[in-house]
């Protein structure tokens, strides 16, 4: 054997020890955590119908339907029936989305300070050991 070949033999063993402790904290690092990626459900029906944040978006669309509902009643064409259908339409979509937005700021608030990754619908769980609609409920009310 030449000096060249016995430099890189003398390398190789070495080598080959630090890669394979690489690859094994790597694999110590995943298992840890794919073990502790918890994953929880909370159901935005029951947010809707039992927070009083949920309540009182739910009455403000009510309070402007039947505002706009005389409106309709009295108006003289299709052309402002139309548009007062879009004012109503568009006003709901504003309420139905700052509702999301709050509710998905408080999810992450409760999620992270459970340790938790993921938050879901139900629907998407056969079974879930982890509902935090309850949580979200009291943070959305506060």
């Amino acid at each position: 054997m030449s000096k060249n070949e016995t430099k890189t033999t003398n390398l190789l063993i070495p080598g080959a020890i630090v890669l394979g402790f690489i690859i094994l904290l790597a694999g110590m690092i995943w298992a840890f955590n794919a073990f502790t990626f918890r994953v929880a459900t909370i159901d935005l029906n029951k947010i809707v119908k039992e927070s009083s944040y949920g309540q009182q978006i739910d009455k403000d669309l009510q309070k402007k339907g039947e505002q706009l509902r005389i409106q309709v009643a009295t108006a003289k064409t299709d052309a402002d029936k139309a548009k007062i259908n879009n004012e109503f339409r568009q006003f709901q979509e504003d309420k139905q989305n700052a509702f999301v937005a709050k509710v998905k700021e408080i999810t992450a608030e409760v999620a992270k300070a459970k340790g938790i990754k993921a938050v879901s619908s139900p629907q998407l769980f056969f079974y879930s050991s982890m509902d935090i609609t309850s949580d979200v409920i009291a943070k959305l009310d506060k």
